[in-house]
């Protein structure tokens, strides 16, 4: 376990994202590990991003030395007359993705699906992602102190009101 860990702050937010043509696309809406995404054209290249963990690296008596991201369970694409469900058992689901478990599998916080799966899209596409509800903390990205200190000088200069002298 490293030192970093005791100092790390935690948070149970996997932030969920795609990564569609090299971009970052957040959830239109979320609900009951459910997350929506509404693309304007089908992708050439489609990732689940989101935070990940290795459980040995948070927690001394964790043998799980894997980097967890989300537990996925299934994902559906929709688009002009096509719609493609994608189960967490898929075969394909390789790079960036863990062996699949009786329930879900594992990214490793980008979980790439295979451009095979994505060939009969068209148009604008409306993804829904969902995962399983299984209690992860994640580290929460170390941010120094004076990084901190300017942010919140920051954020407190730009509340008031500019006034200048004559």
């Amino acid at each position: 376990m490293s030192a970093d860990s005791f100092l790390a702050e935690t948070t149970s937010d996997p932030d969920v994202h795609l990564i569609v043509d090299g971009q970052r696309v957040n959830a239109t809406s979320t609900g009951e590990q459910v997350y929506r995404f509404e693309l304007p054209a089908a992708p050439a290249t489609l990732v689940i991003g989101s935070r990940s963990v290795t459980p040995a690296d948070m927690d001394a008596q964790a043998l799980d030395a894997r980097r967890l991201g989300v537990s996925f369970t299934r994902m559906v694409l929709r688009s002009r007359g096509a719609q493609v469900e994608i189960g967490h058992d898929h075969p394909l689901l390789v790079e960036g993705f863990h062996a699949h478990e009786e329930s879900h599998r594992w990214t490793n916080g980008a979980g790439a699906i295979p451009a095979q799966l994505l060939g009969a899209l068209a148009g604008p596409v409306q993804v829904e992602l969902h995962i399983a509800a299984l209690a992860t903390q994640y580290q929460k990205p170390f941010e120094a102190p004076a990084r901190k200190a300017a942010k919140s000088s920051s954020r407190r200069r730009s509340a008031g009101k500019l006034q200048l002298g004559a």
